[in-house]
């Protein structure tokens, strides 16, 4: 191993295992949910077609953005800054937007967040859509909009349990009636 860099002392065994499992656990999640976009797939004019060629360049799209803001933030931040910091891209959007790193940082984390429980609420319709297509749920959710051409039953009741979920969790309305 090379020689100790100044403020970090050598990593046990066990850290490095956390680290690898850590980092394996960021790689999942950074690429989790390309799967629902198999779930919309009826909604599409030539699925066979269509979907390879859409999670192929969602794929490499998303690797590239991700490729570009590692580069990014160990250039501007260094990777021993990095490191040393809890929050890297915190750190890196501050130094690079002054005091407004944070703010936009946030915002990103906004969009980000609205876009992926919106994916997912159009991916629980449809799932209950297939089952009840199938017929192992009542028939009446697997009706599509005749204008729309969406099952818009099974959306209401996604809607309206995700609502209520929401209100009794933890910080939701009635949570703290």
């Amino acid at each position: 191993m090379p020689d100790k860099i100044s403020g970090l002392s050598e990593p046990s065994v066990l850290s490095m295992i956390g680290t690898i499992l850590g980092g394996a656990g960021l790689i999942f999640f950074a690429y989790y949910g390309f799967e629902n976009i198999v779930n919309i797939a009826d909604e599409t004019k030539n699925p066979a077609k269509g979907i390879p060629k859409a999670l192929l360049i969602s794929i490499a799209v998303t690797t590239a953005f991700y490729i570009l803001v590692a580069i990014s933030t160990s250039a501007l931040v260094g990777w021993k800054g990095l490191s040393l910091y809890g929050a890297p891209l915190s750190l890196a959007a501050e130094k690079a937007f002054d005091g407004q790193g944070v703010i936009i940082l946030s915002l990103i984390a906004l969009f980000a967040t609205s876009n992926i429980a919106l994916m997912m609420l159009i991916s629980g319709s449809r799932i209950i859509y297939g089952i009840s297509k199938e017929e192992s749920f009542p028939k009446t959710l697997a009706e599509v909009h005749k204008s729309r051409k969406t099952p818009w039953i099974a959306i209401i009741v996604v809607m309206v349990s995700t609502m209520i979920t929401v209100g009794f969790s933890s910080g939701g309305y009635f949570y703290y009636c």
